[in-house]
């Protein structure tokens, strides 16, 4: 079960999102004045992180580490026919809903 305390650390940030919906990458990263005219990969988190208002890092801890929250984000194309697929090749390896996130390096039950 999700706690109380990262669902509201949570909800700012899905009003946030919510707000960006049905825009690309490259007009939240225009209303955000990204000047940059060629993006790499992992460009899209970049942005998003930015929209999030989420200092990006290099350190090996979580993105939101009050929770403990990695945000990872997938990017999606449209095919010719109209069908949306991922456009980069996406694994997520675990996900533990029942531990609460971790303190101090130690996960809390």
């Amino acid at each position: 079960m999700i706690s109380s305390r990262i669902i509201e650390h949570m909800m700012p940030l899905f009003k946030i999102i919510g707000n960006s919906k049905g825009k690309t990458i490259g007009q939240i990263k225009n209303e955000l004045g990204i000047e940059r005219d060629k993006m790499l990969k992992g460009a899209s988190g970049l942005i998003i992180e930015n929209l999030l208002g989420i200092q990006n890092n290099n350190r090996d801890e979580a993105d939101i580490p009050e929770i403990g929250c990695e945000i990872k984000i997938l990017p999606l194309q449209k095919n010719r026919n109209g069908e949306i697929k991922a456009k980069e090749p996406t694994a997520i390896q675990m996900i533990n809903l029942w531990k609460s996130p971790r303190k101090h390096g130690k996960l809390q039950n």
